[in-house]
């Protein structure tokens, strides 16, 4: 963390005296935020470690290319490339990096009840061969499950769904925000994390590693991971909802509760679930931004579409994100988002649309819009019969402040539902209070 906060230091001090870029940095910094709720440490919201990880990278690849001098060019230095390759890969278990979001976002779910948790990258190392989220009691899993059976599955997929939004948020940085072109490695990682994760569940090597863990373990239940290997546990609790935890069976330690599944946990219609989804995390590779890209050529517009599968409480969704702006224009665009939602007995549309730059005034005030429409199951559960129409609205009123800053506020308000990162399922409404810094 020290490392990328001297970084964008480093970047800030070189941009006082660079020559104006084409391209530009913006970090986000989302000060305030509703929907977080503190539990110990630092316990930022989901959108907050969003934001938080994409400056980390988005400010480290910028200064990487000041150091080579090709900031204002869309093509970097062959060397540019292995120092990028390099720092991508093993930044992935630094707080900020992605691996940090990825556990941030399963403790975001945990926050918003209240439980206590702790990201162990903090303590991780390269040579580690999985990071969990400890310090976890089983009797909050207990009432979590209990209570909240939709919030229980979606504990599993959280991380995975940050890694997939972060790359969408790249996409969007580069496509409307002219974020300079140094993303497709970081893309490719944030993609190949959920697939090889998926794939990995699938495999007897995962039901020996699952096997190993519960063996090794010791008596302590706050040094365990909270669910194991994700996506197995999230296909266990998708079709047994409404299943006590303590019926998990007792740890073979003799303390607390076995919390990790295996494959040898799962019925034939459970293992070829998981195997279907196995193969889904494949079509996020269906995406242009992992080449030289930075849209095709539409009359006066430039666009862009990219395919993403999504591990939900009630299922799964595939989503087609189009993004569309004026070919002269680099501040201003819209992405829309067609959602298909799938659990077991049908599949129905949802529909988002992003506005920036929607409306701008002379006095440097400009607003942004988001708003979205669904039909998900009632019950946000995988065997529900009875669905429901849904939706969001949010609003973001921007004020420049003088050149390279610039204060936001939103109101973002939800019906019940599952968002790729609004970590509420239950109706809600956010502010969120915080300022962007640019530099070209």
């Amino acid at each position: 963390m020290r490392a990328g906060v001297l970084g964008i230091a480093l970047l800030v001090a070189m941009n006082a005296h660079a020559a104006e870029s084409p391209y530009r940095l913006t970090l986000q910094l989302p000060l305030y935020d509703s929907a977080a709720n503190k539990v110990t440490g630092f316990s930022p919201s989901l959108l907050q470690a969003q934001a938080l990880t994409q400056d980390f990278y988005l400010g480290s690849h910028r200064l990487l290319a000041e150091v080579f001098s090709t900031e204002q060019s869309a093509i970097g230095h062959p060397f540019e490339y292995f120092a990028l390759l390099a720092f991508d890969y093993v930044s992935q278990i630094t707080p900020l990096g992605m691996s940090w979001l990825h556990e941030e976002a399963h403790r975001s779910v945990l926050n918003q009840y209240g439980i206590r948790s702790h990201n162990g990258v903090y303590d991780a190392s390269l040579s580690d061969s999985s990071i969990p989220v400890d310090e976890v009691r089983d009797v909050d899993l207990i009432r979590l499950k209990r209570e909240h059976p939709a919030d229980f599955v979606r504990l599993s997929t959280a991380g995975m769904e940050a890694e997939s939004q972060l790359a969408l948020n790249l996409e969007k940085a580069q496509f409307f925000d002219r974020a300079l072109p140094r993303q497709r490695f970081l893309i490719l990682l944030a993609h190949l994390g959920p697939i090889s994760y998926r794939t990995f569940c699938d495999s007897r090597s995962g039901d020996h590693a699952t096997a190993e863990d519960l063996a090794t373990e010791g008596p302590n239940e706050m040094s365990r991971d909270f669910t194991g290997y994700d996506c197995v546990s999230y296909v266990y609790d998708l079709f047994r909802p409404f299943e006590p935890y303590e019926a998990r069976g007792p740890h073979p330690s003799g303390e607390g509760i076995a919390r990790y599944r295996s494959r040898d946990d799962l019925t034939s219609t459970e293992k070829n679930y998981l195997r279907r989804m196995s193969l889904m995390g494949w079509l996020n590779l269906v995406d242009p931004f992992l080449l030289d890209f930075s849209g095709w050529t539409w009359g006066d517009r430039r666009w862009a579409a990219t395919l993403r599968h999504h591990l939900t409480p009630f299922g799964h969704s595939l989503e087609e994100n189009i993004f569309l702006k004026d070919a002269d224009r680099d501040d201003a665009g819209h992405l829309f988002i067609v959602r298909q939602y799938t659990n077991q007995k049908r599949t129905l549309p949802g529909i988002e649309w992003q506005c920036f730059g929607c409306q701008t005034w002379k006095d440097g005030m400009s607003l942004d819009l988001r708003a979205g429409l669904w039909w998900q199951p009632k019950s946000l559960l995988y065997a529900s019969r009875r669905w429901r129409p849904g939706g969001f609205l949010a609003v973001q009123i921007k004020q420049t402040l003088n050149q390279n800053t610039t204060a936001f506020a939103e109101v973002m308000s939800k019906s019940g539902g599952w968002m790729a990162d609004e970590i509420n399922l239950s109706p809600a409404t956010d502010l969120r209070l915080g300022l962007t810094l640019q530099f070209h």
